[in-house]
């Protein structure tokens, strides 16, 4: 499971990478900014699957693709944005589903189902966790999860606005709905 986690949190930051084109023609951070986001939301499912391939077996492609599309479905509001000179900070709000909470509930019902005896020596564990997993992912219906980010942005040398969402940590983990803290959360509990 945690192999499976790590992957799918690598496999997004890629995908963030080539997801993102280039700021160029953007007069303002917060422009930069909001095309960049934009790029993220309309990336078409087949280039994020190269990127991001399935490395389940192939009975989960179909919820792998609902998946990736689900992260897409993110919001959010520029709230802020602080220019000095040649570096500025946007600030965001992302709401999106919570996908931290549902991966609890995941790993709860797992400690729980085998504290039970549901899961036994015949139970084909791995899947059993991933029907659990992808059942309580795509089964969050409301956005209740909500964080601010700041991204950072710089003036290139010809003058345009970049910005770091493709390698902000916060970025990533609020369009996935605060996942990668849930398991980190988890992790240093055990």
């Amino acid at each position: 499971m945690k192999k499976a986690k790590k992957i799918l949190l690598a496999g997004l930051v890629f995908a963030m990478v080539l997801a993102m084109t280039a700021c160029g023609k953007n007069s303002t951070p917060s422009e930069s900014v909001e095309s960049e986001l934009k790029a993220v939301q309309n990336e078409s499912i087949s280039d994020l699957e190269k990127t991001m391939p399935n490395t389940m077996d192939s009975s989960y492609s179909d919820d792998w693709k609902s998946f990736l599309k689900k992260i897409q479905k993110f919001d959010y509001k520029i709230k802020d944005e602080k220019i000095k000179g040649n570096k500025a900070t946007v600030t965001v709000t992302i709401k999106t589903y919570d996908f931290g909470n549902a991966y609890q509930e995941t790993y709860n019902q797992i400690v729980q189902d085998a504290q039970s005896g549901t899961i036994t020596s015949s139970t084909d564990v791995t899947k059993y966790v991933y029907d659990l997993m992808f059942k309580n992912l795509l089964a969050v219906e409301k956005k209740t999860y909500s964080k601010d980010v700041v991204i950072n942005c710089k003036k290139n040398d010809d003058g345009e606005w970049e910005t770091d969402v493709q390698s902000n940590e916060q970025f990533l983990n609020a369009i996935m709905g605060g996942l990668e803290d849930k398991i980190a959360e988890m992790s240093s509990a055990q």
